[in-house]
Parts: C-alpha cells; sequence; structure tokens
C-alpha cells in the first residue's frame, strides 16, 4: 500500500466455440482489466453489442433510481444467469426482462416524482386539496348552471383587492377566503353568465389560478384531500413490492454489461479470439487456473512481466485497501491516482488527515456528535436525499476517523462542547494531576480563565485549576503571559508537524523521480527540496525540548542566523548554546539545497540541448520557486492554528453571550452556537485540512496520470 502496484499485461487466446465460456471464467475471477485490442471483428456485430452495453448500462441506471425513490440502497441483490452458452444472447433477454419491468415501474415513479416534485402541477393540486378540504362538495356540480356562474379562483394575496373592487362596481358576488395558503388567496366568486369575459380578463391579469384538480382525482376537495394522502404511500408501495426483482434484474444488468465491455475489447479471426488486459501480479496464479479450469485447458495465457516506465502510462494503477481504508483511497481517487511504482500516500494521509482535523478542530463533545454522525451514515448508507450506497459508508467512516481525532485534541485541550459546564470538568482534571493548564490548551482556556478572573476573582480559578492560582497569587504568571505561551505552543506544533510532512513529501518525490528515471530531476528537484525542508524542520526540532513558550523562540534564532548576518542576530544567552550548535547544519542544509536546484537545473537543461542562456534563466526560476515554496509552504501549516484560534473565538464569543443572558436563555444561546461550530467548522476544518494534503503535499510527488484499474465482475452468479 506504501507503493503502488502495477499490472501485468495479459493476452489469452482461445478457440471462438470457447469464447462464452472465457467470458464466464474471466468475470467470475473479477481481477481481469480489459484492453481494447484493434481486431478483424464486423462493424456491425461490434455495433450491436456496444448497444446492448449501453441499454443495460442506461437500464441498470433506472434499476437504481426505482430503489433511490424509495429510500433503499441502490445496490445489486441476489441473482444467477445460470450456465450461459451465449452472451449476446443472454444480454438481450435480460434488457428485455428489464424493459419490461420498466415499463410497469416507470408511470408509477412518474406520478410520485410529480407528487414529491414542488412546481408541478401533480403536487400543487395535491396541496391546495389539503388546504381546501374543508370545501366537501363536487366541484362539477358548479359547471351546470344555465344563468348563474360559479367560479373558484386563487389570486396572489396583493391582487385580492381588484376583485373586491369588481364587487363593488358591478352585480358580481365576491367571497374571499383567507390564511390557508402562504401565498395565494381563494376567492369565490358569483356572477350572472354575461359578466363571463369580464371575469376571465380580470382573472388573466391578476393571475388567478383556477381551482381544479386532475381528472383521475374525486372532484370534491375533501375526497381529493384523503386521495392524495393515500396516494404517496400507495406508490411508495408498489415500488417497494418489485424491490427483490428490481435489485435481482440489477446485478443482472451489471454482470452482462461486463460481458459486453469484455467482448467489445476481444480481437476476432477466423478461428480464433484474443483478450488482452491487465491483471494484478498477486492474482495472476489464480485467475490463470481459473480460466484453464472454466474452459478446459483450451486457451493460452500469455503474460508480460514488469514493463518499462513510459509503458506502464497505459498499464492501470492497482491499489487495494482494506475497508477501513476506503475513505482515504475515494480521498486520493479525487485528487488523482499515482502511476505504477510510484509512492501511494494512503497510509501515511490515513494517519495525517485526521490528525490535522483534530488540531484545527479540539473539542470532545464536537467530536463526539462527528463520531455519531458518522456511526448513523454508515448505518443507513443514506445521506437525506443527496446520496445513497457506499459512497454515504465511506463518508461516515471518515466522520468516524475524524470525531475520534477531534474528541482525543478536545480531551488535551479540556474542551467539552466548549470550556462551560463541562469543560470545567475537563480542565480541573487536567490540573488535579500537576499541569497548570491542559496539554493542547487553546485561547479558548486563558480566556475562560480571564473571565472568571474579572467575574468571579482568584477564588473561582483556585477552584478551577488550583496549580495555575498559585502562580497567579505568587507573580510567576499572568493572563496575559498564559495567552503567549498558549499562542505560541499551538503555533510550533503545527509548523513542527507541517516542516515534517513537507520533508516527507520530498523523499517521496525524490523517489517518484528516480522511478520515472528522471535522474537529473530528481536530484535538481526532488532533492534540493529534502535539503531544504530538512533544514527548516531542524530548526523547529531543535526547539522540541523548550516547550512550551520558548520552542518557537529557538526555531526562529536558528533560521534567522542561517538566512541573516550572524552578528546582527541577537540571541538570549540561556538559549545560546543550542541555536549556536544547530545554526550551521540547518543553514548548510538550506543553502546546499538550493545551490544544488540552481546548478542542477542549469545540467539538466544544458544536458537535453539548452543553451546556456537558457539554462540560467530556468535555473534562477527554479531557485525562486523553491524559495516561495519553502516559505509560503511552511508558513501555510499555520492555518491549524489560525483554524483552532477560530475555534477558540467562536465558543468565547458565545459562552459570553450565555452568561450574560442567565441561565435559561444562555443554554439554549451556548447550544444554538455549538450546534452552529460543529456545522460550519466542521466543513472549514475538512476544506483545510484537505488543501494542506492536495497542495502542499501532493504537489511535492504525485504526478496524478495513473489510469483507474476497473477490473470486470460478475454481480449475478454464473453457473
Amino acid at each position: 500500500m506504501i507503493v503502488t502496484r502495477g499490472a501485468a499485461e495479459v493476452s489469452i487466446l482461445a478457440p471462438r466455440e470457447e469464447l462464452h465460456r472465457l467470458v464466464s471464467a474471466t468475470l467470475k475471477t473479477g481481477v481481469f482489466h480489459p484492453k481494447p485490442v484493434p481486431g478483424a471483428e464486423e462493424a456491425a456485430e461490434k455495433s450491436r453489442l456496444q448497444r446492448l452495453l449501453s441499454e443495460a448500462d442506461n437500464l441498470a441506471t433506472r434499476m437504481k433510481l426505482y430503489l433511490e425513490s424509495i429510500g433503499e440502497v441502490p445496490e445489486p441483490g441476489e441473482a444467477s444467469l445460470g450456465r450461459v452458452e451465449d452472451w449476446e444472447k443472454t444480454a438481450t433477454e435480460v434488457v428485455r426482462e428489464a424493459e419490461e419491468l420498466d415499463s410497469k415501474l416507470d408511470p408509477v415513479l412518474k406520478r410520485l416524482v410529480e407528487l414529491r416534485t414542488p412546481g408541478t402541477e401533480f403536487h400543487e393540486a395535491a396541496e391546495v386539496a389539503k388546504a381546501y378540504s374543508w370545501l366537501d362538495f363536487d366541484l362539477d356540480q358548479l359547471k351546470g348552471m344555465k344563468h348563474l356562474r360559479v367560479r373558484l379562483l386563487r389570486p396572489p394575496r396583493e391582487h385580492v383587492e381588484r376583485w373586491i373592487e369588481l364587487s363593488r362596481q358591478e352585480p358580481v358576488l365576491v367571497t374571499v377566503v383567507e390564511d390557508y395558503e402562504p401565498l395565494r388567496a381563494l376567492v369565490i366568486v358569483v356572477y350572472p353568465a354575461k359578466y363571463e369575459e369580464l371575469v376571465d380578463r380580470l382573472a388573466g391579469e391578476t393571475d388567478a389560478k383556477p381551482l381544479v384538480l386532475p381528472s383521475e382525482v374525486p372532484q370534491n376537495l375533501a375526497k381529493a384531500a384523503k386521495y392524495f394522502e393515500g396516494l404517496e404511500q400507495r406508490l411508495e408501495q408498489e415500488l417497494r413490492s418489485s424491490v427483490p426483482r428490481i435489485k435481482e434484474l440489477l446485478a443482472k444488468l451489471l454482470t452482462v454489461r461486463e460481458a459486453m465491455r469484455l467482448l467489445l475489447s476481444a480481437a476476432f479471426t477466423k478461428f480464433f479470439v484474443a483478450l488482452t488486459g491487465y491483471v494484478p501480479h498477486s492474482d495472476m496464479r489464480r485467475f490463470a487456473e481459473t480460466v484453464q479450469r472454466e474452459t478446459g485447458n483450451r486457451v493460452v495465457i500469455v503474460q508480460r512481466g514488469y514493463v518499462r516506465v513510459e509503458e506502464e502510462l497505459e498499464t492501470p494503477s492497482v491499489i487495494r485497501v482494506p475497508k477501513v481504508l476506503a475513505p482515504f483511497k475515494a480521498l486520493l481517487e479525487s485528487y488523482g491516482l499515482p502511476r505504477p511504482r510510484e509512492i501511494s500516500p494512503i497510509i501515511v494521509m490515513a494517519i495525517t488527515f485526521p490528525l490535522i482535523f483534530g488540531m484545527a478542530f479540539p473539542d470532545l463533545g464536537h467530536g463526539l456528535v462527528l463520531l455519531l454522525f458518522g456511526l448513523y451514515l454508515m448505518k443507513k448508507a443514506q445521506f437525506g436525499s443527496f446520496a445513497k450506497g457506499e459512497g454515504v459508508r465511506q463518508l461516515g467512516l471518515l466522520l468516524v476517523y475524524l470525531g475520534i481525532s477531534s474528541m482525543i485534541f478536545g480531551f488535551l485541550a479540556g474542551e467539552f462542547f466548549g470550556p462551560w459546564p463541562l469543560g470545567e470538568l475537563l480542565i480541573h482534571m487536567w490540573c488535579s494531576l500537576g499541569f497548570t493548564k491542559p496539554p493542547y490548551a487553546t485561547p479558548l482556556f486563558v480566556a475562560h480563565v480571564q473571565e472568571l478572573l474579572i467575574e468571579k476573582g482568584i477564588e473561582a480559578v483556585k477552584e478551577l485549576c488550583p496549580t495555575l492560582a498559585k502562580e497567579f497569587v505568587a507573580g510567576v504568571m499572568t493572563p496575559g503571559g498564559m495567552m503567549t505561551l498558549v499562542v505560541y505552543f499551538s503555533m510550533y506544533v503545527a509548523l513542527l508537524l507541517g516542516t515534517l510532512l513537507l520533508v516527507l513529501s520530498s523523499i517521496f518525490g525524490f523517489y517518484n523521480y528516480l522511478v520515472a528515471g528522471e535522474t537529473g530531476e530528481a536530484i535538481a528537484s526532488g532533492l534540493s527540496k529534502i535539503l531544504v525542508f530538512g533544514g527548516v524542520f531542524i530548526a523547529f526540532l531543535a526547539g522540541l525540548p523548550y516547550l512550551p513558550g520558548d520552542a518557537i523562540r529557538v526555531a526562529a534564532y536558528i533560521l534567522d542566523k542561517a538566512a541573516a548576518d550572524i552578528a546582527h542576530v541577537h540571541v538570549p544567552q540561556y538559549l545560546a548554546p543550542v541555536v549556536n550548535t544547530v545554526w550551521p547544519l540547518v543553514a548548510a542544509l538550506i543553502y546546499g539545497g538550493l545551490l544544488l536546484a540552481f546548478f542542477g537545473k542549469m545540467v539538466e537543461v544544458i544536458r537535453h540541448g539548452g543553451s546556456v542562456g537558457g539554462a540560467l534563466a530556468n535555473a534562477a526560476l527554479e531557485l525562486f520557486d523553491l524559495l516561495l515554496i519553502a516559505v509560503g509552504n511552511t508558513i501555510s501549516f499555520l492555518r491549524i492554528f489560525a483554524l483552532s484560534l477560530a475555534h477558540s473565538g467562536l465558543m468565547y464569543g458565545f459562552y459570553i453571550m450565555a452568561m450574560m443572558a442567565g441561565l435559561a436563555a444562555g443554554s439554549i444561546i451556548y447550544l444554538l452556537g455549538n450546534l452552529l461550530v460543529i456545522g460550519l467548522e466542521s466543513i472549514v476544518a475538512f476544506a483545510h485540512t484537505l488543501r494542506l494534503h492536495y497542495y502542499e503535499m501532493f504537489s511535492k510527488f504525485m504526478i496524478s496520470v495513473g489510469k483507474p484499474y476497473q477490473p470486470v465482475k460478475a454481480y449475478a452468479r454464473i453457473g
């Protein structure tokens, strides 16, 4: 899982009469990725296969749509195709069966969609019947009068006055009924037949819709309301009764679709058929044994071993992970795929992604909410009406990981839905263990302590954290000093982690360049980044023994002395030994990396036939780019601290508002504030965590031109 695997290129030659057995055997293995091969098949035959593939795929989509419409997970069920003698014939039969079911269920689904979709005629009729269900008479009775006309119209509320004005000017009786619809009123108009044109004109000018019901609905509003109430349930039940059949056909359709993919990739001669594709090296033996057994040893299988890197552009990247890592594979695929033999960062991402998210969003209570929501998505495999299926399960599992990380860092920060009131229990626990603050305290902790000092005095601080109160009383520590320590600590931890990940990403990039055979680029771009980021990482690592307050100062002094005139950097005496010891190594690594980038790029350009002037220009750009990346990418990891600071600010703001509002109203404000923070901040923290991986890390080593491994497989049992 660290290095992306490739696949062996496999060619299978079989007699034409063994074609369908070969297809069945290949589908059963579930590991063959077909590669189209130009062959001698007739265009008409290929057209038939393509048509069957499209029809099977479209009908499979329809089957999934039926399942989604009633809240079922759109996944295939149990099905058996038996022994297949002719895959084209079997595909035709399966498509015909699916079309018959589709023609039966399509009107049901259309009616259900119309009933659920605002703005459609049927949905509006249902809403109107519900609003005016107290009108218990047959609407057709209004159509048979000879000299009088009775119309039920629904104009917008702002036009009701014009109908009232009409009743004042003409012998027209108008009754207005309001408050049953949010935007329209009901106007009952009774008038002599000769005023038909006048009423029609005013109805058009005021956008007054006639109160009518679809012909298949009872023409009595009271009865229509009851009809609509049970209609959705009846439609759903009609679809639900077909679920086993839908899932069975979905499995069959997906299987024949895969079979058509295989047939379309085959090359034919008069007596033989050839299939070419890719099989992972680890599955090659099982694949060959299965195919030979199923075809009676009447096929020839030829395997090519590892190929040159430039040929691997066509080889799919085989990335297999256990289900527990599936969410991180999905995140990687949304960025792109590495080529075979290149580094796959899934395992690293499975560690760093939750780690960064938890550091940016530290709250035990908020993390618990994310954890529970993730478990719910995993169980239901459904996110409202937006998405269903395996993707939702993977999202749920990812939220479980992120929630656990937030809970861990929230526990270390002493936050449980903020500092009040449950967070105070965590703070008191850490202080009872001898700490003056929680290990991963955020500015929210200091703000809470300062608020206690202002509102209730030192005694409240003693009750919360006796060790910190002693330091306040002795004058050893002040709230301002504690805030400085907390801020410096958070900044240092974010930068230390960031520089470590940048070094690791640069090592991955160096390796990928070597694998691709680009030795010059590996030195000029890969190794130079390792040296530069390695120097910066060592500077921050040297400050580790000086946590919490002086750690970031040590790193800053070392980088200052490495970058500036030595004589002009004043270092406090107590930090001078470590700074003076480390800064020469840091300077050597950083300047060595910069020189390597400059001259390495020059040599690389000249070696490929470039001029000296062009080489100098390219080298200058490479040097500038490396400097920009070194500064920008390192500082970018401060967004972890910034998000933690934003979290503290939001929670402190809601805490203050709750304190000012009193216990009852304050509790409501604090609850709503927590819900808002969970919703907004979890999204923001996720987005920034994703950005740090995609831009700061992956851009150092991911070329992202790998092709996905998409083997054909059987979704239904094949005899």
